[in-house]
């Protein structure tokens, strides 16, 4: 409908005619009407509250400028309208502008720039100012842009952020996620050698227990039958640390054996370590410091049965499983179909493969080194009797340090000459020391090193009368 017959009162027939026009407008079957101002066709399919022009406009015909935003052209540059169009265009900040050559009349008095007053000038204060003075020199004007931006511009959270900024945020991350890596290696290695510390402790305590065993009597008949009664029916039981109900089929996890001392019962003293009740677990030794009142030496984690769930989760199988899982994962980051829940057999070999394939590689490069540079004399372990400096020899001594029975072992000698004795002296030089500070030998108390022995000779115990004593007796005897 044309501007003309919605602003006028128009009769029914007209009406209708207008109504005809505009459904054919809108089927396409008639040209759409034209914008005389700007060429273009309207979209008849515009509501007429959009289409239709305020009536303060005074627009007689067809057009769409009133929905426009006018533009003045003294206040908005082409460059500028452009430019809030632009979504990553921001202030230039800190850039200046050409310098003038001399002062201009509302510049600045201090350093001539024209883009502030003296009060906003951040320059060192001149003693005579660049209104005075243009000689000095005047700074260049500060580059001031009057930016009008659109409606996504205005609302752009990262509009002006300049990405070279993060350069700096990934530098630091990655020189912490060094010394994270570091740190976590260091740890594993920690944990590695705690593992086979326990390990061997664990050994240790159960050859202990076993020699323990064996020198026990020997066992009732009536205990035994009580035991194999026992073993009979251990079959029958229960896994530890499950418990099934049959009417409900659920498990309930870490349950302890109702015969077992509980762990929050093994030690009442509120010091020692602290138990969850939510996860029943307790990661310290509860009797970590106790003293052996028999021996009264303190007991070590490998005296108990129980040390703390963090000495289950690194003895026995544990870490074992712990590298297999390492192993795995590693696998798979290069490609391999490995999985220990899915196939742990065939995990179990690969990482056997693995570690012999890496055993034979290691082998073969100290082979291959050996033969170039040679040393594998070095590389020879000592005798056992050497390193573990004993051996089944026997000797017994008196009181007095004598040996009454067996033969005494022999001192070990070093690389170098011992007990080398010159010029009749029957000590080594570096045998005495005299009060005044000085080395000599045990024999004549001289300390003139490679003099003439004078143990013969009446000689006192200064420094000073050794050495002239130590003089005339060498003289003497040449």
């Amino acid at each position: 409908m044309s501007a003309l017959a919605k602003n006028q009162k128009l009769t029914r027939e007209e009406y209708r005619k207008a109504k005809v026009l505009e459904e054919q407008r809108k089927a396409g079957t008639v040209p759409a009407e034209v914008d005389p101002e700007t060429g273009r066709d309207i979209n008849p399919h515009i509501p007429q509250y959009i289409a239709q022009a305020p009536w303060y406009y005074g627009i007689d015909h067809a057009t769409l400028k009133h929905q426009r935003k006018t533009v003045d052209s003294q206040e908005w540059s082409t460059d500028n309208i452009s430019h809030a169009q632009e979504l990553n265009h921001w202030y230039r900040r800190g850039e200046k502008a050409g310098a003038a050559t001399t002062y201009r009349p509302g510049a600045c008095t201090n350093c001539g720039a024209i883009t502030h007053k003296t009060k906003d000038c951040v320059e060192r204060p001149r003693r005579v100012g660049a209104k005075w003075d243009a000689s000095r020199g005047i700074e260049a004007d500060e580059v001031v842009q009057d930016i009008r931006l659109g409606f996504e511009a205005k609302r752009d959270r990262w509009n002006g952020y300049d990405p070279r900024e993060f350069v700096q945020n990934a530098a630091a991350w990655e020189l912490i996620d060094q010394k994270r890596r570091k740190l976590r290696e260091a740890q594993v290695a920690q944990d590695h050698t705690r593992a086979a510390d326990a390990a061997a402790a664990t050994r240790q305590t159960a050859k202990r227990s076993l020699e323990a065993a064996a020198e026990r009597p020997a066992t009732p008949a009536g205990t035994a039958a009580a035991h194999m009664d026992e073993d009979k029916y251990a079959d029958s039981a229960d896994m530890p640390g499950q418990k099934l109900n049959t009417n409900t089929r659920m498990t309930v996890r870490n349950l302890r054996i109702r015969e077992d001392t509980a762990k929050y019962l093994i030690n009442l003293d509120p010091d020692s370590a602290y138990y969850d009740p939510k996860t029943r677990t307790m990661k310290g030794n509860p009797l970590e410091g106790k003293v052996d009142p028999v021996t009264g030496e303190a007991h070590t984690d490998a005296d108990f049965l129980y040390g703390g769930d963090n000495r289950d989760r690194q003895t026995g199988e544990v870490p074992k499983i712990a590298q297999l899982t390492s192993f795995a994962w590693e696998a798979e980051r290069r490609g391999k179909d490995v999985h220990l829940q899915a196939n742990p057999t065939l995990g179990e070999l690969m990482y056997r493969q693995y570690d012999s394939k890496k055993e034979a590689l290691s082998k073969h490069q100290r082979e291959h080194v050996l033969a170039k540079y040679g040393g594998a004399e070095h590389l020879r372990p000592p005798p056992a009797a050497l390193v573990m400096a004993q051996s089944d020899h026997y000797v017994e001594y008196a009181p007095t340090g004598r040996v009454i029975k067996g033969q005494e072992r022999a001192t070990a000698k070093s690389r170098y000459e011992e007990d080398v004795l010159l010029f009749n002296h029957t000590s080594v030089w570096g045998s005495w020391y005299s009060p005044a500070g000085q080395w000599g030998y045990a024999c004549c108390h001289s300390v003139l090193h490679h003099a003439y022995c004078t143990a013969g000779v009446d000689v006192p115990d200064s420094g000073s009368g050794s050495a002239s004593a130590s003089a005339s007796a060498s003289a003497s005897l040449s």
